[in-house]
């Protein structure tokens, strides 16, 4: 290997050797991956995996479990929201906030970033777009956790769920992405 990721691994594998890292070979909700979480005391967790977790999970954490979110939140929700703002000609963006049990509702709102996705060939390349940065929001985020200044923003209740759209309107979407012009951030 060379370069980033041989470090990578190195820093992955002294994780591990210490029992800061461990992998959960029944998913995080199991059982047994809570009560190593709970043995590990950890801070805050980074879930970018789009999965609901449960609050016995999100307990472990000192500080909770922060996520990604591919809309704005709180005006956009849902696992379709990123779709959606492009239909109705909206910002798209990443929103990065403490998980609850539900749906892009946790409380408190961390970093709230709009990000251009246009022009793409299509929605999952869009999609890409924003998940490729996710590191990138989770290091800001986390920096402005550390700083006194910090100050969240509120996930209230506005805002709608916006669910899978059907493909009349992904193919709108899709030809909207398609004629977008200009640079991405």
């Amino acid at each position: 290997m060379r370069g980033s990721a041989a470090v990578d691994w190195r820093t992955a594998a002294r994780l591990l050797v210490t029992g800061r890292l461990f992998f959960a070979m029944r998913g995080l909700d199991h059982p047994s991956a809570v009560a190593r979480l709970r043995a590990l005391r950890p801070a805050i967790g980074l879930c970018a995996c789009g999965t609901i977790c449960r609050k016995p999970l999100i307990d472990c954490f000192e500080r909770g479990i922060l996520s990604p979110h591919p809309g704005l939140l709180p005006e956009y929700r849902g696992r379709a929201a990123m779709e959606w703002s492009i239909l109705e000609g909206r910002p798209t963006g990443i929103t990065v906030f403490f998980l609850d049990p539900g749906i892009g509702t946790g409380k408190e709102i961390v970093l709230r970033r709009e990000v251009r996705v246009a022009p793409a060939p299509d929605l999952p390349a869009a999609r890409r777009r924003l998940a490729e940065r996710d590191a990138e929001f989770f290091r800001e985020a986390l920096e402005r956790l550390r700083s006194p200044a910090y100050r969240p923003l509120e996930n209230h209740g506005r805002g709608r769920r916006f669910y899978a759209m059907s493909r009349l309107f992904t193919g709108v979407v899709e030809q909207a992405l398609n004629r977008a012009s200009g640079a991405c951030t």
